[in-house]
């Protein structure tokens, strides 16, 4: 919101960074956007590549759905 609504860039990513250490990939993601808007496409690169993975993982860990 701090970056939507204010244009708050490095509010934006400051937040984005803390919940990036803590492995959220919608942050990463985010982060990415804002990275690629900025021309530094090799870090959104990187960033996105994290996402993947931890999207990755945690489907990996969901419990199966009994019955498919």
């Amino acid at each position: 919101m701090a970056f939507r609504d204010a244009g708050d860039v490095s509010t934006a990513l400051r937040l984005f960074h803390a919940a990036i250490g803590r492995g959220d990939p919608y942050a990463m993601e985010y982060a990415a956007r804002i990275y690629d808007a900025r021309g530094a496409t090799e870090h959104a690169a990187e960033l996105r590549s994290r996402a993947a993975d931890v999207g990755t993982v945690e489907a990996n860990q969901q419990p199966p759905i009994l019955g498919l």
